[in-house]
């Protein structure tokens, strides 16, 4: 194991989240502290805190690179999109393209021009193509105005403006690759990459977060509940757009889904925050990291990755 990884103590994993050895590992330039195991169905593939971005190369090792404002990795690890500081020469928003494996930086995708940005990276099932979300500032307030879709194989970008967006809607995929989906109002709406409107699920809650916001066979959406309900987390069927299940926490954050039946939330615990692994009836099943709460001020987010 690399030398700038801390193995802190070994444990044991049961019920079903994997059964090997757990490693207590630190992150490097962090208190925050991860608790893994080889057997672990998602692993930790980069992480970034408001001025430190680390990417996770093949060999384990956590290597810092100049700080980017988001990161996101593709299904499988073999890609990683992230989004520059700064904008280009010219005054175009950009992502870039690194290899997952190496870290080696790849090309660089001109998106938008300034004053627009193009943010909130999101990978198609694929692997190949991103969405990001385009805002343009309104009397100091960012709202959003459509998306932009990037191939970071072909090293194209495409961006549609879409009439009357959510303003403050981020673009996700849709588990068929083929419609992208958005917070509307109190619920979510489908569009074709087209930017056209496909069809609206209604007092639905809004879409969560993480980096993937369907549970792997795509039948469950992750939502924030509607106010008709006291619980924080829905799980809403994607056909029918009914909430099939109320989740009972109160998390800081969502991020994605573990399986079918297990979520990743982000959850206060006395003067700290725990990444864990929850049911879809609301228990803890797994603690995936410990984060100091000198640590969670400074806006961390955990990338995690499908082996």
């Amino acid at each position: 194991m690399s030398v700038n990884i801390a193995v802190v103590a070994l444990l044991m994993v049961s019920g079903g989240l994997g059964q090997g050895s757990v490693e207590d590992v630190r992150l490097p330039g962090t208190g925050i502290t991860l608790h893994e195991s080889s057997s672990d169905v998602l692993t930790l593939k980069a992480y970034m805190t408001s001025k430190l971005t680390y990417l996770r190369r093949a060999d384990g090792v956590f290597a810092k690179r100049a700080p980017l404002n988001e990161v996101a990795v593709a299904p499988g690890g073999a890609r990683v999109v992230g989004i520059p500081t700064l904008y280009t020469t010219g005054g175009r928003d950009s992502v870039v393209v690194i290899d997952g494996k190496t870290g080696k930086t790849g090309k660089t995708i001109n998106t938008v021009k300034e004053p627009l940005t193009a943010s909130y990276p999101y990978w198609h099932r694929g692997g190949r193509q991103v969405v990001l979300t385009v805002e343009k500032k309104v009397a100091k307030k960012w709202n959003t105005i459509g998306f932009t879709i990037v191939d970071t194989v072909a090293g194209t970008a495409r961006s549609v403006t879409v009439p009357g967006v959510d303003k403050t809607a981020t673009f996700h995929w849709a588990p068929d690759g083929r419609q992208l989906v958005a917070s509307h109002g109190d619920g979510a709406r489908f569009y074709g990459i087209d930017g056209k409107v496909r069809r609206n699920l209604t007092q639905s809650g809004t879409p969560t977060g993480g980096e993937d916001i369907f549970s792997p066979s795509g039948n469950r959406l992750s939502a924030w509940c509607p106010a008709r309900f006291r619980e924080h987390v829905c799980l809403v069927d994607r056909v029918s757009g009914k909430v099939v299940s109320r989740v009972p926490i109160k998390p800081e954050t969502m991020w994605g889904w573990w399986d079918d039946t297990h979520l990743i939330a982000v959850l206060p615990t006395k003067n700290a925050f725990r990444v864990a692994v929850v049911t879809t009836t609301g228990k803890v099943a797994r603690v995936l990291a410990d984060i100091p709460a000198a640590d969670w001020k400074k806006d961390p987010y955990l990338a995690y990755n499908r082996r």
